[in-house]
């Protein structure tokens, strides 16, 4: 039995500011195109059926304006030790998040993957670890399930960590993990 979820990654840097008068990507404007609420759009679409819930991290910011520093990867809900979103709420999410943070530099997305291969790392070791074929219970459907883990980085363009990223890009090999960068 797999289980997939979604893992979603936002760029909140200064690299979403374009020259056109400084306007920039981010957009909580319902009556203005946003790219970065279309993706959350689409994969709520996508995963609503199959995936309940989905997980929202951001970096690139101040996870809380004028208070912290820079962070590389910040937990979106606002809730430091919890992730985990309703797939179907996502934008909702990430517009609440939008009025929490404040854009930054710089973009890094090497935390985010490493968070990711230790999701997959330990998604894979207790499924292995809690395989039993003989069990008849495990052939019903009612054994351990793996979660497979689909991270969505969505982000500006920019990498100003590329080797770190690179080099936890080959720790996913053999892990029930994909990473998708938009």
């Amino acid at each position: 039995m797999v289980e997939v979820v979604p893992v979603m990654g936002i760029d909140f840097s200064m690299a979403n500011l374009t020259f056109d008068e400084a306007k920039c990507l981010h957009s909580i404007n319902q009556d203005k195109p946003s790219v970065y609420r279309n993706i959350l759009q689409s994969v709520s679409k996508a995963y609503k059926l199959i995936s309940p819930t989905s997980l929202f991290y951001g970096f690139g910011a101040n996870s809380v304006v004028k208070v912290t520093e820079v962070s590389d990867l910040f937990v979106g809900t606002g809730d430091l030790l919890n992730p985990i979103v309703m797939t179907d709420n996502l934008e909702h999410e990430y517009n609440e998040c939008l009025k929490r943070v404040e854009l930054n530099l710089p973009v890094k997305f090497h935390c985010l993957i490493k968070k990711a291969v230790e999701f997959a790392e330990k998604s894979a070791q207790h499924f292995l670890e809690n395989e039993d074929p003989g069990d008849d219970a495990f052939h019903e459907g009612g054994g351990h399930a793996l979660s497979y883990f689909v991270i969505y980085i969505i982000a500006a363009g920019i990498i100003d960590d590329l080797d770190d990223s690179i080099r936890e890009l080959t720790k996913v090999i053999n892990l029930p993990v994909s990473i998708v960068i938009v």
